[in-house]
């Protein structure tokens, strides 16, 4: 029974060596593939790298408990005449001007939805696009599992802006192209290849939210966003339904998804809500 207790003991240490080799081997072929489609924000590779290690984690017994991923909340306000992140001025991109600029006459749909097209970008990317499960999950049969969400972005209107509500995020998404690549922000958050197991991947999308928010929004579909100047919207990266690895447990199989959503749908559609540290 010594002997046999060692051996376990053995080969559950050699897993764990493996397993952190796997990691950082894997974790340098991703940045270096990555980085010639997306420019280097620190704190944004930071946050994929430990989340696609936390991913390789969870492969096998006990290893979840290895990795914490360190990801932000990004606060986002927007002024009659500029844009802050986290209390400094940020590049907007402005169509009429056909580049980025720091000050503006009047906030615009436009630049509402740029900004916020962006920080769907990036929270989808540093997530993993959805493509691996990055929550921690159980192997034991569950009767229920809970959704998830991490907000990504929190955004909030100042009293100096102008406006009342801005809409067209939803056409902006499908209309404009993530920089510096061929695809649309649509293409490339409702269209590539994601874990979507209760919906068609060509549906996933826009099925996700129907179900999961449209009533506690307020909005029947993902396209009839509207965004009011008194709320306060969050930028999320939701988990819905159990892995489905496991057996046991009622409801959806597993989907993942990136949303702009007001507190209401994330207080009333969500069992868990994570947020990330102030930068």
């Amino acid at each position: 029974m010594i002997l046999n207790s060692r051996k376990a003991i053995v080969t559950k240490s050699l897993l764990q060596v493996i397993l952190i080799l796997m990691v950082f081997i894997v974790l340098a072929g991703v940045v270096v593939y990555f980085s010639k489609y997306f420019t280097a924000k620190s704190d944004r590779e930071a946050c994929r790298t430990g989340t696609l290690a936390q991913s390789i984690a969870m492969t096998v017994p006990e290893g979840q408990k290895l990795i914490d991923p360190k990801c932000k909340t990004y606060s986002i306000t927007f002024f009659d005449d500029h844009v802050e992140i986290n209390g400094k001025i940020a590049e907007v991109y402005d169509a009429s001007k056909h580049g980025t600029i720091k000050k503006f006459n009047g906030l615009t749909d436009q630049i509402v939805n740029s900004v916020l097209a962006e920080e769907m970008r990036w929270c989808w990317y540093q997530f993993l696009e959805g493509q691996k499960k990055v929550f921690t999950r159980t192997t034991l049969p569950q009767l229920y599992v809970p959704d998830l969400a991490f907000i990504c972005a929190e955004a909030r209107f100042d009293p100096s802006v102008q406006g009342t509500e801005f809409t067209g995020l939803y056409d902006y998404l499908q209309n404009t192209y993530v920089p510096k690549t061929h695809m649309t922000y649509y293409n490339y958050l409702a269209e590539e290849p994601r874990i979507c197991e209760t919906w068609d991947d060509t549906l996933c999308w826009e099925a996700f939210f129907e179900y999961m928010f449209a009533e506690t929004t307020g909005w029947e579909t993902i396209g009839q966003t509207v965004l009011k100047k008194e709320e306060a919207y969050y930028v999320v990266f939701a988990k819905h339904g159990r892995d489905s690895s496991t057996v046991g447990i009622i409801g959806h199989r597993e989907n993942y998804a990136t949303y702009v959503l007001n507190w209401n749908a994330l207080s009333k559609s969500l069992d868990s809500i994570m947020r990330g540290s102030a930068t």
